[in-house]
């Protein structure tokens, strides 16, 4: 096997046949390991001095078979700066993406990515690889490596499968979570609201009722509580991906008030919807409306199918598991380069501290 490897931007883009010819054949990637995905990210990153590309490509008979999307960070504090190796695309799942019916093993493949990421251990002083999904080949590379100790469990994402929730063509009463119907009726009399479904962009709309929500959650006592949108990488990356047709966003309207309730919006790809962010005006807060909002969902898309499983995202909240019927394990790659002291002295540092905290 050969292998090249990708630091800028027009060669990331030559590869977009060969990227979308891997992630089209394999049934475990997710949207987030698309090249579509993988661009827009880049594509804002580019745009700052602090990222740049590594993009492992493995080549067998002079045919790419396996890419690690992969970028290195310039992080600062206040004390030193240091490289990090990273997804170059992570959101709520991330992985390598690999041929899958090709003649080379894929364990080989993994390998041959890792030893060239420690071939060139010069440019980075730690690896984290986070959100892998439990399904993922490389999940089960590194469980049988000698990398198994720097393979951690990170978080679940919760998933709703339409088919698990359907009764005689209409969604169980008893799958639903007590008391949904009566907010709804509650809802319904007093803002008369119905479901809008929409392919065009509202992030602009979307991100003030996100900072509203933010602010009304500190105040009650949620200090961490944080928006994404105040983030100028963040609210640029979402304002490129919900120009894209598979784009697909949810939202209840109160006809009196004449404004957004609430709003759910994400992403289809492979019958899967990726829900990848949701908010709600504070003034409807204690109305039910994420119960509501999740129901009409269901509703419509019964009638009129997009999708047949609502993946809900990263974000351990009650509310997404009052509706799932299972959920993704994710997982975290972690390691410190050896020759990187004061990162390590640091790291320890930061686990003495947060010991304490808790």
């Amino acid at each position: 096997m050969d292998y090249k490897i990708i630091t800028d931007t027009y060669n990331f883009e030559l590869l977009k046949k060969d990227w979308e010819r891997l992630e089209q054949q394999s049934k475990k990637l997710t949207y987030y390991s698309t090249f579509q995905y993988a661009k827009c990210k880049w594509d804002v990153q580019k745009k700052y001095d602090k990222y740049n590309l590594f993009i492992i490509c493995i080549i067998h008979n002079n045919v790419i078979i396996g890419i690690a999307p992969l970028l290195i960070e310039r992080i600062k504090n206040k004390f030193f700066s240091w490289n990090c190796l990273k997804f170059l695309a992570v959101g709520d799942y991330a992985d390598f993406i690999i041929d899958e019916k090709c003649e080379v093993q894929a364990k080989s493949i993994y390998k041959q990515i890792f030893k060239i990421v420690f071939d060139n251990d010069i440019l980075w002083d730690e690896i984290r690889l986070s959100h892998i999904p439990y399904f993922s080949n490389l999940i089960y590379y590194l469980l049988s490596s000698e990398y198994n100790k720097n393979l951690f469990y990170l978080i679940e994402n919760p998933f709703i499968n339409m088919s698990n929730l359907i009764y005689n063509n209409k969604i169980d009463t008893a799958q639903i979570p007590e008391k949904t119907i009566q907010y709804s009726n509650r809802l319904k009399k007093l803002t008369n609201y119905n479901l809008v479904i929409t392919r065009k962009n509202y992030i602009n709309q979307f991100s003030k009722i996100h900072i509203a929500e933010k602010v009304y959650l500190q105040k009650k006592g949620l200090k961490n509580r944080h928006s994404l949108f105040e983030n100028k990488e963040e609210y640029e990356l979402f304002n490129n991906l919900f120009y894209l047709d598979n784009s697909l966003s949810y939202y209840l309207f109160d006809n009196i008030n004449k404004k957004i309730i609430i709003y759910n919006c994400g992403f289809v790809y492979n019958n899967i919807y990726y829900s990848i962010n949701t908010g709600y005006e504070p003034e409807y807060s204690n109305l039910g409306v994420g119960k509501i909002i999740y129901y009409e969902i269901f509703k419509e898309n019964l009638s009129n199918p997009l999708w047949e499983i609502l993946d809900a995202g990263t974000g351990r909240y009650s509310w997404k598991f009052e509706w799932a019927n299972g959920f993704n394990l994710l997982y975290q790659f972690y390691m410190i380069n050896h020759n990187s002291k004061k990162l390590k002295i640091w790291r320890k540092l930061q686990k003495i501290k947060n010991d304490i905290k808790s």
